[in-house]
């Protein structure tokens, strides 16, 4: 569902994977044989979709680029992505509502709360940053 409300934001890039795909692939790879296909036994796909989705939610770290002023960009870090692009387009932040408003270049979901708060601080550390100008940013 994430994926799809994205979609509609223009997202420039992602790392998204589905939760459910990861559950599914996971219990394949430990039990060594493959779950069966929709219609072919076992539970129907939305059942194993219900089952899976029954575990924490994601967090995202963001990259927002000012659509009025492209060299302006910044990273943030959520477990709600369209809102808090809602929210930052409404001026709801004071560290971003002077260069409202803003579009999605890039997120990155994590399973962990720990993971996604240090990769949230090396990307606004230097080589973070430089990594942003590098890879991530459009170039002006």
């Amino acid at each position: 569902m994430v994926e799809h409300l994205l979609a509609k934001e223009d997202v420039a890039s992602s790392s998204l994977v589905t939760r459910s795909s990861l559950r599914l692939s996971s219990a394949k790879a430990k039990s060594g044989a493959s779950a069966p296909e929709p219609g072919e036994g076992g539970p129907p796909l939305s059942s194993k979709l219900r089952l899976a989705s029954h575990h924490q939610t994601m967090c995202y770290v963001y990259l927002l680029v000012s659509i009025d002023h492209p060299a302006q960009h910044y990273v943030g870090l959520t477990r709600d992505l369209k809102k808090r692009l809602r929210d930052h387009n409404q001026r709801r932040s004071t560290h971003t509502a002077k260069f409202a408003p803003w579009k999605l270049a890039a997120y990155f979901a994590f399973a962990q709360d720990k993971p996604a708060t240090e990769f949230e601080a090396y990307l606004k550390s230097g080589s973070g940053k430089a990594f942003l100008k590098r890879h991530l940013l459009p170039k002006l």
